[in-house]
């Protein structure tokens, strides 16, 4: 249909296909670009997540579960559990995070989801706080989860920024995109 332009010479007809086969796929590859900019502030997010709940346990660190709740409901859920065993959970979570992320970034796979690692990380100032160790534990916490989660911030960063380089040079005209997704 198009190679039946009136008046059009074969390499303007071509052209004019070309054109109009590559929007569709130029519209989509600047979609994708778009989510890639969105994805990228998910870290970040996390991150600041992280910090404001952390804020917000600092000040209420001293607090215990024991004089929040009264006896027979603390007598019903039963016996907190040890430190010692969520101590050791912080610390094998914590390095196996890391390895996972690293290995993710070694090997270019796209990160995994940063708000699994942002419930799990805060899941623990849950636990000390059951356990009455909140007040010794919360800087272990803090600094486990701000260790995990600004390397799958760098990861989901590092992952978008050349995942975006490469869709521009598909698209060919990075210029014309320029950075106002940002």
């Amino acid at each position: 249909m198009i190679r039946n332009t009136p008046g059009a010479t074969g390499s303007e007809s071509r052209n004019l296909e070309s054109r109009t086969e590559r929007q569709p796929k130029k519209e989509h590859i600047q979609a994708s670009i778009r989510a890639l900019y969105s994805l990228s502030r998910n870290g970040l997010w996390g991150l600041l997540l992280f910090l404001g709940v952390s804020a917000i346990t600092l000040y209420f660190k001293d607090y215990s579960l024991t004089s929040s709740i009264p006896a027979g409901i603390r007598d019903l859920l039963g016996a907190a559990p040890p430190v010692g065993l969520v101590d050791a959970l912080l610390a094998v979570s914590t390095i196996s995070s890391l390895i996972i992320i690293a290995g993710r970034i070694h090997d270019g796979r796209p990160p995994a989801n940063t708000w699994g690692h942002l419930g799990f990380r805060l899941m623990f100032y849950g636990l000390y706080f059951i356990a009455d160790a909140m007040t010794e534990h919360v800087y272990a916490v803090f600094i486990s989860g701000l260790a995990v989660l600004t390397l799958q911030h760098y990861h989901v960063w590092n992952y978008t920024a050349r995942t975006i380089e490469e869709q521009r040079e598909l698209l060919g005209d990075s210029a014309e995109m320029g950075r106002e997704w940002i």
